[in-house]
């Protein structure tokens, strides 16, 4: 099986929330849990070529994995190689990544300094600026939704929205406060009070990972993908 092959359907296991089944993947490509000897291995040459989508799809699966530092790593890596080849769009999608990173990790304001300059950037563009959004899915249609609330190149921002597919319809969850468990109750209120998950684990005195399979479930059972959209729409639903 070729590379290609390899990240191609690791990307789209990501998609299907197939998170062990990416990364059992992408561990045949080399791509461990051990950011920095693997990242210690490449070259910004290959990083800037043909190993970018593969390390990309390496970012993307440690941000499903929660590990927001080491996906942060890498995507700054792959923007570094970019930069130095001056590929803007390379450049722009891992930007774009590190403010989904941001936003999922519940930092809303290092995602909105991210996507300021970027705004600024993909404008300059040529029509198919929406190219550069559209892998972020859910959350860079919110991340613009957040950047015209505040103003940001409100005309660029408003032709990006209208490209992208029309959202999804809410999750049907009449009952879904049952179908939560305690502890993922807990987990949720916790959030909701702007915890991380390393104090999440300290006040319910369990381990990060346990934190991680909890969340993995919320969001799956809210329709959502990151913390702060998990919180809105345990807001909407009256659960909190």
């Amino acid at each position: 099986v070729t590379g290609m092959v390899i990240v191609t359907t690791a990307l789209q296991d990501l998609l299907e929330k197939q998170v062990e089944s990416a990364a059992r993947r992408l561990a045949q490509l080399g791509l461990t849990a051990n950011v920095d000897e693997v990242l210690a291995r490449v070259s910004d040459s290959e990083l800037s070529t043909w190993r970018n989508n593969e390390f990309y799809t390496y970012a993307r699966l440690l941000m499903a994995q929660q590990k927001f530092a080491d996906s942060l790593k890498v995507l700054k890596r792959l923007e570094g190689a970019a930069q130095a080849v001056r590929m803007e769009y390379l450049v722009s999608r891992a930007q774009v990544m590190q403010a989904v990173v941001h936003f999922q990790a519940g930092d809303v304001e290092p995602a909105m300094r991210l996507m300021s300059p970027l705004l600024e950037r993909t404008a300059r563009m040529d029509s198919n600026a929406v190219r550069i959004y559209l892998p972020a899915g859910e959350t860079g249609r919110t991340l613009l939704q957040e950047a015209a609330r505040r103003g940001l190149h409100p005309e660029h921002v408003s032709r990006l929205l209208a490209e992208f597919p029309p959202e999804p319809s809410p999750a049907q969850t009449s009952n879904l406060s049952e179908c939560l468990t305690e502890r993922e109750l807990d987990v949720l209120r916790l959030m909701a009070a702007g915890l991380k998950n390393q104090e999440i684990g300290a006040k319910l005195y369990i381990s990060l990972n346990t934190i991680r399979y909890h969340t993995t479930n919320l969001f799956g059972k809210l329709g959502v993908d990151n913390r702060t959209a998990a919180v809105a729409r345990a807001r909407e639903l009256g659960i909190l």
